[in-house]
């Protein structure tokens, strides 16, 4: 071979041995505290709720509220309950079901014209008694 050869074999080895040490195959034995069962995409706790933010904004030309959220792939068919209500003075404004569907779930509150102006509504979510979520929801109005 000739210099220009081994100049390009030994640039391509030294690039492998520098990624090489970003490689992550590891089996994780080393770690005291790795759970066994951890996976990269860790699917949520059976039985569990959990809307995607705790917290939106809607203004005055909003005209639907969407919110979207995970529920557990074992509850897939299941259905949730859902009420909007004022914090304040605990009256609900409105309520429903949702179906849990492939592990997530869509709740959409089409009135959302007759929600005050600069006024804080709180959307929980249930699934049986004991799992529930919530997400704040602030009307902004100009």
């Amino acid at each position: 071979m000739n210099e220009r050869h081994w100049k390009i074999t030994i640039i391509f080895m030294a690039l492998a041995g520098l990624l090489l040490q970003y490689q992550n195959c590891g089996s994780g034995a080393g770690q005291q505290n790795a759970d066994p069962e951890m996976g990269v995409i860790n699917p949520i706790e059976t039985g569990s709720i959990q809307f995607l933010q705790s917290k939106t904004q809607i203004d005055d030309s909003t005209t639907q509220l969407v919110a979207h959220g995970v529920c557990s792939a074992e509850q897939d068919g299941a259905l949730l309950s859902w009420s909007l209500a004022d914090p304040n003075s605990q009256l609900t404004i409105s309520s429903g079901k949702s179906l849990c569907d492939r592990g997530t779930f869509e709740i959409i509150y089409a009135e959302t014209a007759a929600l005050d102006c600069n006024s804080t509504n709180k959307l929980t979510a249930y699934l049986g008694s004991q799992e529930k979520t919530d997400l704040i929801v602030e009307k902004k109005c100009q």
